[in-house]
C-alpha cells in the first residue's frame, strides 16, 4: 500500500467558552437539585466529580449542591496543520535499532491504552494486536461487567458515548501503529512492541470536540482495565480559552494519580510550540503538572539526533527525547502515512516502556531506567531530564 505523506502537529485545545457555560464539574456534591441534570459521575477513591448540565454560576452551583468546588468542564478539540512531509522510510526503525532488540522482548502480556481519536481496529497491521474486554459480551446490550458502559468489548468512545472507538481522523491509528503494528509491505516500518495489546479509548469525536472530563474518564477506564501504560498525545494550554478555570485541572490530576495507584504509567507529549515548559508564561497540561510520579513527558527528535524545531522542552518537566519527525505508521483504511510531532514520539516511548514492564521492571524502574540509559546528546542536558535520546538496547540490559 502506497503511504500517504502528511506532517501533522496535534494538540487538544480548549475552545472558547463564555460566562453562560452550562457544563460543569462539581466535586463531592452532597445534594443534587432536580434542576441540575447529571451527565456522569467520576469516582476516584474518596472523591467524586459529577459532570452536570446547569445554567448557573460556579458560586451558585456550589451552594445548590453543597459541593467542595464547581468549575467549567473545558471543551476540547483537535487541531491539525497538514503539509507535505519529506519522506516516509521509517528512519526511526534504524535509529532505534529495532533489529537489535533482544529476542522475545515484544511487550507480550502488557496492555497499552491509546487515549486519542480512536483506532482503526480493523487495520490489517493492527487487528491482531487489539485488546478485548473479556468480561463483556459483544452486542447483547447489557453491561456484563457492571462498569457502567454497555458492550465495551473493543474499548470505548467517551466522546460519542458508545462502544465503538473507531478512528475517523487517523491520529490515534498512527499512534497505535508506532506501538504495536505488524510491518508494512516494504518492511520499512513496524511497531516497537508488537506483542502488546492496544486498548483504544476515543476522547475526540467526529466534530473534533470533547471534554476534559472525557479524558479523565478514559484514564480511569484504562487503569481499571489493566493498562500498564497509557499513550497520551494531547495537551491543553491555559490561554486557549478566556474562560479556563485552573481548578478544573484537578479532575485531570486526580485521574492521573488514580492511575498511579493502579500501577499505570501516563506517557504524555511535551507539545509542539518550541516552548520551555518550566519558564513559559502560559501553563500547559498535563505535561506541566507536578507531583505525579507516573507522569512521563516526551520531546521529539528528527533524523541526525537533533531536537525537533517544534518540540517543547524542559529540564524539569520533560523526561526523555525520542524520534518524532516523519514517522511512518498505520493510518485508517489499510493505509500508511508519515506524521510528525511529539505526538509520534510519545507512543514510541509508551511502547518501549511496555518492553520494560515485560522485562520485569516495576513502573518506577521502567521510567527511571529509560532516563538513565539513554544516549547523551550535546545540548540536550538543558532540554530534557535524561540529557539525550532513548536507547532501547541499553534499557533492556
Amino acid at each position: 500500500m502506497r503511504p500517504t505523506r502528511l506532517l501533522v502537529s496535534i494538540s487538544l485545545f480548549v475552545l472558547s467558552a463564555n460566562a453562560s457555560a452550562e457544563r460543569w464539574i462539581v466535586k463531592n456534591a452532597k445534594v443534587m437539585p432536580p434542576s441540575v441534570r447529571v451527565i456522569k459521575n467520576l469516582k476516584f477513591n474518596s472523591d467524586t466529580f459529577t459532570v452536570v448540565d446547569a445554567n448557573e454560576s460556579s458560586i451558585r452551583l456550589m451552594g445548590m449542591t453543597r459541593s467542595d468546588m464547581a468549575f467549567p468542564d473545558p471543551k476540547i478539540g483537535l487541531v491539525a496543520n497538514a503539509v507535505s512531509s519529506v519522506g516516509a522510510d521509517g528512519w526511526h526503525i534504524q535509529r532505534m535499532k529495532y533489529g537489535q532488540i533482544p529476542k522475545g522482548a515484544d511487550g507480550t502480556g502488557v496492555i497499552v491504552a491509546v487515549i486519542d481519536t480512536g483506532v482503526d481496529y480493523n487495520h490489517p497491521a493492527l487487528i491482531n494486536h487489539m485488546w478485548k474486554n473479556s468480561k463483556e459480551i459483544a452486542g447483547n446490550k447489557i453491561d456484563d461487567d457492571n462498569n457502567g458502559l454497555v458492550d465495551d468489548v473493543d474499548g470505548y468512545d467517551f466522546a460519542d458515548k458508545d462502544a465503538d472507538p473507531m478512528d475517523d481522523y487517523s491520529h490515534g491509528t498512527h499512534c497505535a501503529g508506532i506501538i504495536a503494528s505488524d510491518a508494512n509491505a516494504e518492511g520499512t516500518a513496524r511497531g516497537v512492541a508488537p506483542g502488546v495489546k492496544i486498548m483504544p479509548l476515543r476522547i475526540i469525536g467526529t466534530a473534533n470536540t470533547g471534554f476534559l472530563s472525557d479524558a479523565a474518564e478514559a484514564i480511569k477506564y484504562a487503569a481499571d482495565n489493566g493498562a500498564a501504560v497509557t499513550s497520551n498525545s494531547w495537551r491543553i494550554y491555559k490561554s486557549w480559552s478566556n474562560y479556563f478555570d485552573e481548578k478544573g485541572v484537578e479532575v485531570l490530576y486526580t485521574a492521573i494519580m488514580y492511575a498511579n495507584s493502579k500501577g499505570s504509567i501516563f506517557v504524555n507529549a511535551a507539545g509542539n510550540e518550541t516552548n520551555d515548559i518550566e519558564n513559559h508564561s502560559d501553563p500547559i497540561y498535563p505535561s506541566g503538572l507536578e507531583g505525579l510520579p507516573n507522569l512521563f513527558v516526551v520531546a521529539a527528535t528528527e533524523a541526525g539526533d537533533l531536537m525537533a524545531d517544534y518540540s517543547n522542552f524542559s529540564k524539569k518537566h520533560v523526561h526523555v527525547a525520542a524520534p518524532g519527525s516523519d514517522i511512518l505508521s498505520t493510518t485508517p483504511g489499510n493505509t500508511w502515512g508519515s506524521m510528525s510531532g511529539t505526538s509520534m514520539a510519545t507512543p514510541l516511548v509508551a511502547g518501549v516502556i511496555a518492553l520494560g514492564i515485560q522485562h520485569g521492571f516495576t513502573p518506577e524502574e521502567a521510567m527511571s531506567k529509560l532516563i538513565s540509559t539513554g544516549d547523551a546528546v550535546t545540548g540536550f542536558d538543558l532540554r530534557v531530564i535524561s540529557g539525550g535520546i532513548i536507547n532501547i538496547q541499553n534499557y533492556l540490559q
